[in-house]
């Protein structure tokens, strides 16, 4: 069974087929945003087990809450898997299944 990185990996791979774009370059950058993509998960579940913030004892011996380090990473990480999506000309609007036609509205 093939993980969500190795899934994205293979849409991504898909679509820069559909746009017949299947240079060296756009494929290592694929496979940067699938390692990105592990990472993010990481630092996600960082967040989830420790939480928003840490709690230390300084120098002096006194508890401190800090925030975690992780947020800021996770934010970095995504910043960067969206710029390589826009290098690699990739957006969910080329992406969306027309399901309901030219009417949406579900009536």
């Amino acid at each position: 069974m093939a993980t969500k990185a190795q899934k994205i990996e293979a849409s991504l791979r898909k679509q820069l087929e559909r746009k017949g774009a299947n240079e060296y370059h756009l494929e290592k950058l694929v496979e940067d945003y699938c390692k990105l993509y592990d990472i993010k998960v990481k630092l996600q579940k960082d967040i989830d087990d420790e939480g928003v913030t840490l709690t230390e004892i300084n120098t002096k011996g006194f508890e401190v809450h800090k925030t975690n380090p992780a947020i800021a990473e996770v934010t970095r990480v995504t910043t960067t898997m969206l710029k390589i999506l826009d290098t690699l000309g990739i957006n969910a609007d080329d992406n969306i299944a027309d399901v309901g036609g030219a009417d949406d509205t579900g009536l």
